[in-house]
């Protein structure tokens, strides 16, 4: 996707394109000590995520690295700010 990404702590990054609604995700790691729960209180479960490792070492030298690692696949759907708000930022 194509629009700015900024990091807002561990497992945690913030969406923003034009036009369209800020999202703030928030995305645990099966494994995660902070699975248990937070000083915000419990995890919900469709928030942890499972990685898939890739520890074969012909791959994961081919990238360039010494020791294996893990992906997430992970979908998202970012929300239309309504029209009149989009005008409204356009002069600003």
């Amino acid at each position: 996707m194509a629009g700015a990404v900024g990091a807002d702590g561990p497992g945690r990054a913030v969406r923003r394109r034009a036009g369209l609604a800020r999202a703030r995700l928030r995305i645990y790691f099966d494994g995660d000590p902070l699975v248990s729960g937070t000083i915000e209180g419990p995890i919900p479960k469709s928030s942890v995520k499972t990685t898939q490792l890739h520890d074969d070492p012909a791959d994961y030298q081919a990238r360039g690295l010494q020791v294996p690692y893990r992906t997430l696949t992970f979908d998202y759907v970012l929300r239309p700010v309504p029209t009149a708000a989009v005008a409204g930022a356009v002069g600003r």
